[in-house]
């Protein structure tokens, strides 16, 4: 998976680290946290364009070769200079749980995988 940001401006700015990446704007900060049944990375890259065609970042998810992927990727955005919360993605049972805090607000949400490619089923 492949998480681009907006680089016109050359005002973008891209990390990770471990399981997560911080993608940095002007007035803006996101902070994409990782998880998988299997092993995953994260890593930065950029579009393979010419730079007369755009600098392109962008931070990729991705994990070893198999067959079959489940991969969670939770986002915060939050203003510039603000902090992120803290939020924890764990597995119980055939389910995704995310819990914590996100600016002030209590977060506990659990998302079901469904058979096929059918979107899962949420609850919070």
């Amino acid at each position: 998976m492949r998480f681009q940001a907006f680089h016109d401006d050359l005002a973008a700015g891209l990390t990770a680290t471990g399981t997560e990446f911080t993608l940095t704007r002007p007035l803006a900060s996101l902070l994409g946290r990782t998880a998988s049944t299997g092993s995953l990375q994260v890593r930065i890259g950029r579009l393979a364009l010419e730079d007369k065609d755009g600098i392109q970042p962008f931070a990729e998810v991705g994990s070893a070769a198999a067959l079959e992927h489940e991969i969670i990727t939770v986002c915060s955005a939050r203003p510039a200079g603000e902090a992120h919360g803290r939020l924890q993605i764990s597995r119980e049972g055939g389910s995704w749980k995310v819990t914590g805090m996100q600016a002030g607000r209590s977060i506990s949400a659990t998302l079901t995988p469904s058979a096929g490619h059918a979107a899962p089923q949420v609850a919070f």
